[in-house]
């Protein structure tokens, strides 16, 4: 989740640090140029990007308000003004390429220069159930159907018309391209910046048809020759740089492999083995440092290496805070697997060895983002297993001194007394059925029956685990009238409609999200997935939370099945 402003929104945090862009090369003065980043920002064909912006937030503490994105000019020109000394992360971003996130440590250099080249995205050599996925908000109290597929004209030209009210139209094409990303329209004036580093189209729609023709993609999948190019004073960071450009496409890369194997036990054993490989190769700080943190990002990576991190690293490092590196995650990934005890019993036993570690992170990091992290999960996992004291003080202290981080709001539906507690009325819903739009589920679909409400996306790994449980459930307790509507969150609503035709049918109900953005998202409290509802025949919730999880539904079940008895 994240949340940027414009360039002519920027005034407001000129306190922090001033942006500028510019589309001729600066004539600055010594005061000017003393706290000035400057440089270029260039497609994987090596020429300028005609449309792409850099959001930049401090690395510790950052928070909605002092997060900001700068406008790249015509020529691929950015310049930065840095007022406070600090650690950055600035990701680059451009139409049609992988976002490229790094970190700068500002303290005061003069001239620093960078231009960044980034990857094109993956192409796919022919396009996989393309379609465009529109962002039109509600019209006349009706949703619009969120996705269309494209169809293939004779000249190779993807087409499709959609019956849209006048306004503005924010919309992708999927299927073009590999992993979680989209494509944006090459013929759209304008474009917005996605969460994830990923661009929408944006027109304006005059009202009635709105005919889309997208033209083959003439750009093909194309690594940068030069990511990462520095001048000026940046001796101490030229590694921890270009260590992050190649941490960088080991995401990307396992992120695409993993969408593809679409599998519970996913291991990117090459990016196991790459930064095996840059463990072998860094062995004196910061570097040993910062692959130790990167390690522990990739999938599949052993248990061994989430304990050497936490171990080894200091709890106060900033290499805590790089992309998709976690304390926290790590705390709990550390934990030895032990077939003899439930895996939140062995977390908290971890937790409790590991102690001293996870009060020095939370007593001497000055990452807030991390830290309300950390106390999200030591509160959980202290509930879970019984430890009432233990999860209130941790709880306060997230309520007490972390309201202001950007997760807060999720956490403390997490943690505080659900209001989709046992009991309570479930919201209403209405959404369209996921390969028959005109046919609508409500909760009136479901009157007399026991159902539940399974909000999940096939890229999810802890959604993947679920399946078997929930397609033998359904198997148990079908002739009872039980059912299933699974609420997918996935970038496109064909993407289950396949996943559909491998191993798990999941013979049951299914709607699609828009990529998350229904409705129902925000009146069930979802925040994350996999997260589930079991209904009664009244309409009231029966169960959430870990009673619907895993083996748990079953019981959940029998146990409601039995007291009805009666």
């Amino acid at each position: 989740m994240t949340f940027t402003k414009t360039i002519s929104h920027l005034a407001m945090f000129a306190s922090i640090f001033t942006l500028t862009a510019c589309t001729q090369e600066p004539q600055l003065t010594e005061a000017e140029s003393e706290h000035e980043l400057a440089g270029h920002l260039f497609g994987a064909n090596g020429k300028p990007m005609t449309f792409g912006q850099i959001r930049i937030a401090p690395l510790l503490g950052k928070t909605p308000e002092n997060t900001v994105v700068a406008e790249v000019g015509a020529d691929g020109q950015f310049n930065i003004d840095f007022d406070t000394k600090q650690r950055y992360q600035l990701m680059f971003a451009g139409v049609g390429h992988l976002p490229s996130r790094l970190v700068v440590d500002y303290q005061g250099q003069k001239d620093l220069k960078i231009d960044v080249e980034l990857d094109s995205l993956t192409y796919l050599a022919q396009p996989v159930n393309p379609a465009v996925m529109l962002f039109t908000g509600v019209v006349e109290g009706k949703e619009k159907a969120p996705s269309h597929n494209l169809v293939a004209n004779d000249n190779g030209v993807f087409t499709a018309t959609i019956d849209l009210p006048a306004g503005p139209i924010r919309y992708k094409l999927n299927g073009f391209v590999e992993g979680r990303h989209w494509v944006s329209n090459p013929q759209a004036a304008e474009f917005s910046l996605g969460r994830w580093g990923n661009f929408h189209s944006v027109i304006e729609h005059q009202g009635g048809d709105w005919t889309l023709n997208v033209k083959p993609i003439e750009l093909r999948s194309k690594l940068a020759e030069n990511p990462v190019t520095l001048s000026g004073d940046w001796a101490e960071q030229q590694q921890v740089i270009s260590v992050l450009v190649q941490y960088n496409r080991v995401l990307q890369q396992q992120r695409a492999a993993k969408v593809k194997a679409k599998s519970a036990d996913f291991e990117y054993q090459q990016g196991l083995s790459t930064l095996k490989q840059m463990r072998e190769k860094y062995q004196q700080q910061p570097l040993k440092d910062v692959v130790l943190a990167m390690s522990t990002a990739i999938s599949g990576q052993s248990e061994a290496i989430f304990e050497q991190a936490v171990s080894q690293i200091a709890p106060d490092s900033w290499v805590w805070s790089i992309n998709r590196v976690s304390f926290a995650s790590s705390l709990t990934a550390s934990t030895p697997e032990d077939d003899s005890i439930e895996r939140s019993l062995a977390v908290f036993n971890q937790i409790k060895k590991l102690k001293t570690h996870a009060d020095g992170y939370l007593d001497n990091n000055g990452d807030d983002d991390g830290k309300a992290k950390l106390l999200l999960t030591l509160a959980d996992n202290h509930r879970n297993n019984g430890d009432n004291a233990g999860y209130l003080e941790y709880y306060k202290n997230l309520k007490d001194n972390y309201s202001h981080v950007w997760y807060f709001e999720f956490y403390n539906q997490i943690l505080e007394p659900t209001k989709l507690g046992k009991g309570v009325d479930a919201p209403a819903f209405k959404i369209a059925a996921l390969e028959q739009p005109s046919v609508m589920f409500e909760k009136s679909t479901f009157g007399g029956k026991v159902y539940l409400l399974d909000f999940w996306a096939t890229w999810c790994t802890p959604c993947l685990k679920e399946l078997p449980v929930l397609h033998e459930t359904f198997e148990a307790f079908k002739d009872k009238g039980f059912e299933i509507l699974s609420l997918s969150a996935d970038t496109a609503a064909n993407e289950v409609t396949t996943f559909r035709q491998g191993k798990w049918k999941m013979p049951w109900k299914h709607a699609f999200l828009n990529d998350g953005e229904h409705p129902m998202v925000k009146d069930y409290f979802v925040f994350g997935y996999p997260a589930a509802f079991l209904i009664d025949e009244n309409g009231k919730v029966l169960a959430t939370g870990e009673k619907v999880r895993g083996d748990k539904l079953q019981k959940t079940l029998a146990e409601y099945y039995e007291s009805q008895k009666g």
